[in-house]
């Protein structure tokens, strides 16, 4: 059967299929129609999945028709070779070859079995999903998981390193004309640094990242040119780069949202955009299968009467205009308008949105649709909703920004209107009688245990706790004081910090604030950590070089007490747009995953995001800080 590669590698698009899944399989043909060319295989190429026993494989029955389907639906294959999907916690399907790395030998049998069974219908191989994510439970035989404080380990970076390297010679000598595709890491490019560092550079022909923003084009762009920069200087500028998960989160900029589906849509318009525009060569979105009750991957791709679901239709509006048409000019008027002008099929079309309130002139009439797909007259002011304009407007179009960037929340994670509010006093608290008198923020009567949601990722378990901030026009100052009923010397306290620009309402999740601080209680000592998202460059995921953190040991739990300089929690201060969102999550230690002793403990940085994602924050407060 074809693998449709030579056909379909001018396309940028791709979508997810749980091949084991059958709503997800039987969702194939529509990503097809709406114009996904490619197909990121899960299931049917894992290890635990098709294995029936040492170095015997059953793929027939698990997941092999979804690859058939696609490919008879003119797709192409990406398969992520991959045991537990990346994630050998709490069940251990096959102890003969568990930890995966280990027992490289069973592994490159498998490598090879399953791409001499694929070898004619999948060329592109990627090595483990999230491997940053890389984790084992190395429980005995006959031996209980424990409920709590279970001796977690990640894998170190080199043990990913040396079964990339096995899987590149197994995939080699099997099909030379086969590409693997690096393990994706994130926008901090810490990973990915490793790998070079490790010797990896051979061992792979397209580099891979997950979740690239795509609100703003200045959002998109600063980690792409992260890890773009990273292959650069590594002699890699000239290999591909895919963004293998991309899907919605956080705040659309410009545009009111009634749903979470129409919110979906529009990002879907964006990142087609920015991915022409910055040279992203593919991405898949993920996941294109609505969850809805039923199961994880229930789908709902379509509507009672038939129609496509918005997330669908803007994707089946982007392959009728824009197809795999070249991108033919963009701009950027007022940083705020932003206008793609596309040869399409039907010849050149013009995608046109703005991020702040803008009034736009085109000089005289223009056929014009929505994101949808509808003819559509022209609006009286460009919002974050893209217009489709027939032709090359880009000579004609005169813009003038009326305001600053309007961020409006997304319909899924709206912080209730009745969060309290406090004030931070001013003034460093030098020492215990210091705190003593600094009032508190919240008590353990005020924190909730928080339980997370269904998740594959076991992340650690919520706790109360007393908290009290201070601050200086130097530094935030944190005390919290945990309660744990299994005390540890380790734990983990998270905090999201907001600024609140009145023409900014993004309080929707902690990717929209300048960062996640993680003050973490570890083997490695008092750590803190930060994740940025919003801006890598300016502000570095990894340890936070000046902030200091102090964790005392208790009966019933630990005490933090950690010095943030404003300069590191990001670019708000006091003084200036107030009040502040703070949210806090606080965990003990089981489910946390220790970084191994030959690894650098930034690397893990944004390991901690799940903590945040996968449970709703157990502390929410809007603060003043007053002198």
């Amino acid at each position: 059967m074809a693998d449709n590669v030579a056909r379909n590698l001018g396309s940028r698009v791709g979508c997810h299929c749980w091949g084991t899944d059958a709503t997800s399989t039987g969702a194939l043909p529509t990503m097809a129609e709406v114009g996904c060319r490619w197909v990121r295989a899960t299931r049917p190429m894992q290890m635990d999945v098709v294995s029936t026993g040492p170095r015997a494989y059953n793929f027939a029955d698990q997941g092999e028709g979804s690859i058939d389907l696609a490919i008879a639906n003119g797709m192409s294959i990406m398969g992520i070779l991959d045991a537990r999907w990346g994630n050998e916690t709490l069940f251990n399907t096959l102890p003969y070859a568990s930890p995966i790395w280990e027992h490289l030998d069973l592994w490159e049998d498998f490598v090879a079995a399953t791409v001499r069974h694929y070898r004619d219908r999948v060329k592109y191989w990627e090595i483990i999903n999230e491997p940053p994510f890389f984790w084992w439970y190395p429980t005995p035989e006959g031996v209980q998981i424990p409920e709590v404080n279970p001796v977690l380990q990640r894998a170190p970076i080199w043990a990913y390193v040396e079964l990339l390297k096995a899987s590149a010679r197994a995939i080699r000598a099997t099909d030379p004309e086969a590409k693997i595709v690096l393990g994706s890491g994130f926008g901090d490019g810490l990973f990915l640094k490793r790998i070079y560092e490790l010797d990896g550079r051979d061992a792979f022909d397209v580099v891979s990242v997950h979740y690239l923003s795509c609100k703003h084009p200045r959002d998109f762009a600063r980690p792409y040119r992260v890890v773009r920069d990273l292959m650069a200087a590594h002699g890699d500028a000239h290999k591909p780069l895919w963004d293998t998960e991309n899907g919605p989160f956080g705040a659309v900029i410009g545009q009111a949202v009634r749903t979470p589906e129409e919110y979906e849509g529009l990002f879907n318009v964006y990142r087609h955009c920015f991915a022409h525009e910055f040279g992203l060569d593919r991405y898949f979105w993920f996941n294109p299968v609505t969850t809805v009750a039923g199961g994880e991957h229930a789908t709902s791709y379509r509507l009672a009467d038939g129609s496509l679901t918005p997330p669908y239709q803007a994707m089946a509006t982007l392959a009728r205009f824009v197809g795999e048409g070249a991108l033919l000019a963009s701009a950027h008027p007022g940083e705020e308008a932003h206008a793609y002008v596309f040869d399409g099929p039907q010849g050149p079309v013009t995608l046109l949105w703005a991020t702040a309130p803008a009034d736009y002139s085109l000089g005289g009439p223009v056929e014009a649709w929505s994101y949808l797909g509808t003819p559509t007259p022209l609006p009286a002011r460009l919002t974050g909703a893209p217009l489709i304009l027939a032709g090359n407007v880009l000579d004609r179009l005169d813009v003038t920004v009326r305001g600053p960037r309007e961020t409006v929340v997304a319909p899924r994670r709206a912080i209730p209107p009745d969060v309290p509010g406090a004030v931070v006093p001013h003034g460093a608290p030098a020492d215990a009688a210091a705190w003593a008198a600094i009032p508190y923020l919240a008590t353990r009567d005020d924190v909730p245990v928080v339980m997370p949601d269904d998740h594959f990722v076991a992340v650690p378990s919520s706790v109360t706790a007393d908290v009290q901030l201070a601050w200086d026009a130097d530094a935030l100052y944190l005390r919290v004081r945990t309660y744990d009923d299994t005390p540890s010397p380790n734990g983990l306290v998270q905090l999201a910090l907001h600024d609140s620009d009145p023409a900014v309402t993004e309080w929707a999740f902690f990717y929209n604030a300048y960062g996640l601080i993680n003050l973490y209680a570890s083997p490695h000592g008092a750590l803190c950590l930060r994740f940025e998202y919003l801006d890598p460059l300016a502000y570095p995921a990894g340890i936070m070089p000046t902030a200091t953190l102090t964790t005392d040991p208790l009966p019933d739990g630990l005490r933090f007490t950690a010095r943030l300089p404003w300069a590191e929690l990001g670019p708000s201060r006091p003084g200036g747009h107030e009040p502040f969102l703070l949210m806090f999550t606080f965990n003990r230690a089981d489910n946390m995953l220790a970084v191994p002793p030959d690894d650098h403990a930034e690397e893990w940085a944004h390991n901690f995001n799940d903590t945040f994602i996968v449970k709703a924050p157990s502390l929410q407060r809007w603060v003043k800080f007053t002198r």
